[in-house]
This record gives structure tokens, C-alpha cells and sequence, in this order.
């Protein structure tokens, strides 16, 4: 997990990521007390949803396509050929429908 070289699910790096994911990444951490103990009562937080949604570009497409044209720049910034054309290869699939998930 996270965004570094040994990561478990990431295979870029820090640089090419959007500003909008790395915020989440370099953000202030905080200790958990142990034991957990859940509250009596869990109540959704509605404006936290809609931040996260908002980030993470959920129900926003505008967001969505500025990442991606902004993570391309990234990769072309870097050199990163490789990853554009796997990328391109990746959503051709996808719209041929082609990318069955097994």
C-alpha cells in the first residue's frame, strides 16, 4: 500500500501522480489507541463523503479527465513512455470492451 517503490499496488512513482492524490498521500498522520472500541452510534459524516468524493472524483467527470490529462503530462514530464502506451492499450480494450476481468 502507498505510493512508494515497494508498494504493494502503485507501480509509478510520487512524481507522476495528480496534485489532488498526492495531497492524500503527504497529509498529517495520527496514532490509533488500542484497543479499538466502536461507538455506540455511527452517523454518516455527509460533507466528509463529499470531500473524499470530490478528490477521489466519484460523480465529478470533469475532475476525473483533469487528472488524467494532468497524470499524461506527468508522464510525458518523466519520460514515461512506457506507462502511456500501456495506458492507451489499456482504455482501447476497454472501449472494444475487451478487458473482461477474470
Amino acid at each position: 500500500l502507498g505510493v512508494t517503490a515497494d508498494s504493494t499496488h502503485f507501480a509509478g512513482s510520487v512524481h507522476t501522480l495528480p496534485k489532488g492524490y498526492r495531497r492524500i498521500f503527504t497529509m498529517k498522520r495520527y496514532e490509533v489507541e488500542f484497543p479499538l472500541k466502536h461507538p455506540r452510534y455511527v452517523i454518516e459524516n455527509v460533507a466528509y463523503k463529499k470531500a473524499v468524493y470530490r478528490i477521489m472524483g466519484w460523480g465529478h467527470p470533469w475532475i476525473k479527465i483533469g487528472r488524467s490529462f494532468e497524470e499524461l503530462f506527468l508522464n510525458l514530464r518523466y519520460g514515461n513512455f512506457s506507462i502511456i502506451t500501456k495506458a492507451i492499450k489499456n482504455r482501447i480494450n476497454k472501449w472494444l470492451k475487451r478487458d473482461q476481468h477474470r
